[in-house]
């Protein structure tokens, strides 16, 4: 059997990790800042705030990923429930981002919003300034399911 030489090695790898690429994607961890007792439901998984969550995005610069999350929290002694979608952005990551802590601040303030019945968006970026996320919410109206 006849060995590669360099060049043919060189294509191989390449050919390699553009398959690995292709359509991966990869896991972020943001860690969510709320009212303590928040519960998020993340494709119907509950989380309990504030605390880290796993979220899939694509490895595709300008691809997005879509995650249906509802909220339940308590804002100035008022029951909140909300609903809506967080969508993870795919970027170049580099090794700041890598080691880097993404969070995303729901302040009691901002959450005070919704129950005026505000659409509230909370956008993040990587440690690189690129865009990570977009967490979208608004009021769920009651009797809604």
């Amino acid at each position: 059997m006849r060995m590669p030489g360099m060049r043919g090695m060189r294509l191989m790898g390449m050919v390699g990790m553009m398959l690995m690429a292709v359509g991966c994607s990869g896991t972020t961890t943001v860690t969510f800042h709320a009212p303590p007792g928040t519960v998020m439901f993340v494709d119907g998984v509950p989380h309990h705030l504030p605390g880290p969550i796993d979220l899939t995005r694509p490895a595709s610069v300008g691809a997005s990923t879509r995650h249906d999350v509802s909220l339940v929290a308590t804002v100035a002694s008022t029951e909140l429930r909300a609903k809506g979608h967080i969508d993870m952005f795919g970027y170049t990551e580099s090794d700041v981002d890598a080691t880097a802590a993404n969070i995303c601040d729901l302040q009691e303030g901002h959450l005070a919003n919704l129950l005026e019945g505000k659409t509230v968006v909370f956008k993040g970026q990587s440690a690189s300034r690129q865009p990570l996320y977009e967490l979208t919410l608004l009021k769920e109206s009651p009797g809604a399911k």
